[in-house]
């Protein structure tokens, strides 16, 4: 994903028993020209750390967190400058 930086939009999703790697949100990141970027980490294993890598994401319009149990309100944090959520 690292050469698709002309990437416009992503629809992301990770199934209960799969993991997105913090590798995965670092490569994310990098998609500076994206314009819309559907995230499902419902159920995921993703740390308060690894939020920091989607706080770039100033274009992400979706985002699901649901039954993500480690990610506490000192992860959410990072994610109050995506206003583009909808």
């Amino acid at each position: 994903m690292i050469k698709l930086t002309s990437l416009e939009s992503l629809n992301l999703k990770c199934n209960k028993n799969e993991n997105i790697t913090k590798n995965v949100l670092q490569v994310l990141k990098q998609l500076t020209n994206i314009h819309q970027l559907y995230l499902d980490i419902s159920k995921c294993d993703i740390s308060d750390n690894s939020l920091k890598h989607l706080s770039q994401l100033t274009s992400l319009q979706y985002l699901n967190l649901n039954e993500c149990l480690t990610i506490s309100n000192e992860g959410l944090k990072y994610l109050s400058n995506l206003t583009s959520l909808q």
